[in-house]
């Protein structure tokens, strides 16, 4: 699957009726692609793809607690995905730019929210990007379990081996993610960020990582406001994971010893400031942690 030279500079409002659907894929070109195979290699590419338009989606997905209810939202592909038992797939990305905003507003209903410049969601063995630029601002309103922001990436993963390499990519647009605890105080058990001026969170579940990343710059500003700290139950975590390029690099489902991570990060720059605020109220006794650099 090919995408080449193409653009889009229409905005994309998206309304949600009240709990009307479980998973959302909303971009400015491509909402989602899939590719699944058996018994050979995939690819997904996306070349010269611009968007110009504005992507904001509002609106509170239906919880299913036998499905995860996710928001996927990006400039050019919300989810791009190869799935196939031989466990080999590409996406890649080439020159690829996003100028418009990615908002998504009133996220308090979806368990997970992957929003970014480029891509949302990436699910393959193997990604690659090269020469693409992001700016356009990335905001999120609204708790969720599991949020991950980025420029470029939301978040990347895959439970085999995955190979993730970014190479000059810019990001110019901020990063904001605005939460009020009080509105699913007792919902959920954690409430983990995860933002990056390239990406969000680079993960290899159940496997190896190998994530290299070179020449990239971030000159936005990346901001996580929390309100009503005091409404989180006593047994709740708030976690901030925030990097001028990337938010988080690990593996969450160690199975064996051989299961590692093995990340490089090289001629890389940030200029963009990064900041926490958090509000409790009368009850100041509530931590949260932030870990950014």
């Amino acid at each position: 699957a090919s995408i080449t030279s193409s653009s889009n500079n229409a905005p994309v409002d998206v309304m949600i009726e009240p709990e009307s659907a479980v998973k959302l894929y909303c971009a400015g070109c491509v909402g989602m692609a899939f590719y699944q195979t058996s018994d050979q290699d995939a690819d997904i590419t996306f070349s010269d793809v611009v968007n110009k338009g504005d992507v904001t989606v509002d609106g509170v997905l239906k919880f299913d607690s036998t499905e995860r209810d996710r928001s996927m939202i990006a400039g050019i592909v919300a989810k791009a995905y190869v799935k196939g038992t031989a466990a080999k797939g590409m996406i890649s990305l080439t020159g690829c730019v996003n100028e418009g905003d990615v908002t998504l507003k009133n996220s308090c209903g979806s368990e997970r929210a992957y929003v970014a410049g480029l891509v949302g969601d990436a699910m393959c063995s193997d990604f690659t990007e090269t020469s693409c630029s992001n700016a356009g601002d990335i905001t999120a309103e609204g708790p969720g379990k599991y949020i991950c922001l980025a420029g470029h990436i939301g978040i990347i993963m895959r439970e085999s081996a995955t190979n993730v390499t970014v190479n000059d990519a810019d990001n110019a647009g901020n990063i904001t993610l605005n939460e009020d605890l009080a509105l699913s105080a007792d919902a959920l058990p954690s409430a983990p960020c995860y933002a990056g001026g390239v990406i969000g969170m680079a993960n290899g579940p159940g496997s190896m990582l190998t994530l290299n990343v070179a020449g990239c710059t971030n000159s936005g500003t990346i901001h996580r406001m929390i309100a009503n700290m005091d409404d989180v139950n006593e047994n709740k975590e708030v976690f901030s994971f925030a990097g001028g390029i990337v938010g988080s690099i690990g593996n969450t489902h160690k199975v064996s010893n051989d299961d590692f991570v093995t990340a490089v990060i090289d001629k890389c720059s940030n200029s963009g400031q990064i900041t926490f605020n958090q509000y409790t109220g009368e009850n100041d006794y509530k931590e949260a942690y932030h870990y950014c650099s």
